[in-house]
């Protein structure tokens, strides 16, 4: 009986030494984490607040219902890397996005207020962690419609492929390019280039695994910059 009693007791000890433990890693992470994240979410902070400043004098300046809107903000995961990058933007018109690079601790802006809402351009939308940002821009009332397929390289946001990407809703006959009466179809045809190609081979294109989402912001200034600072 007191043999079985010292294997208990035993066995509680190293249960108990392998919960401290294993506790001790998870905080180590955790201030490892909270480290890491200091540096980004500062200079997300930085970048925030010159683009609120921006909002309240453009307001301040110019009365309008476009002006009105206040900018919105957002941190997603476009790349897959463990540093979240930064949206901002004016929504229905224009959005732009930040980059982090952890080695030389600087902010890079990869989308520049790239416009949408007019034009045939509805957003941008990316696959979280993928690299993969879609956008589709469409001309004589859909009859064109081309797909932007792009990834951030060097900082930078740049096309997947060399060539176009696009569907047509019209049967060119006199080859210029754009469609006449009598040429608009019901039956898309697809290109890359100037090289017709199958419905499957441009949807292998530009489409992926994964489901898309919306690069665009979802938080107001208080709510961003909140959210910075408890990362801080």
């Amino acid at each position: 009986m007191m043999k079985r009693k010292k294997v208990i007791a035993k066995v509680l000890v190293l249960i108990i030494a392998f919960t401290a433990c294993f506790s001790e890693i998870r905080i180590a992470d955790a201030g490892t984490n909270k480290e890491d994240s200091k540096k980004w979410a500062a200079a997300y902070l930085e970048i925030v607040k010159k683009l609120n400043k921006q909002d309240s004098n453009s307001k301040a300046s110019v009365s309008s219902d476009f002006w009105n809107q206040p900018y919105t903000y957002d941190l997603i995961y476009f790349n897959n890397d463990n540093v979240p990058e930064l949206v901002a933007g004016l929504d229905g018109y224009w959005v732009s996005m930040y980059t982090y690079d952890k080695k030389q601790d600087k902010v890079y802006q990869v989308m520049d207020e790239w416009g949408y809402g007019a034009m045939g351009n509805a957003g941008y939308e990316y696959l979280p962690k993928k690299n993969f940002l879609r956008n589709y821009n469409s001309d004589y009332a859909g009859a064109i419609r081309c797909v932007y397929c792009g990834k951030m390289k060097n900082h930078k946001m740049e096309s997947r492929y060399p060539k176009e990407l696009k569907e047509m809703y019209f049967k060119d006959k006199n080859k210029n390019g754009i469609p006449d009466e009598g040429e608009y179809t019901e039956q898309a045809s697809y290109y890359y280039g100037s090289k017709k190609i199958s419905k499957k081979k441009f949807n292998s294109y530009i489409k992926q695994s994964g489901k898309f989402k919306a690069i665009t912001g979802t938080m107001v200034f208080k709510e961003i910059r909140k959210k910075l600072r408890d990362l801080m």
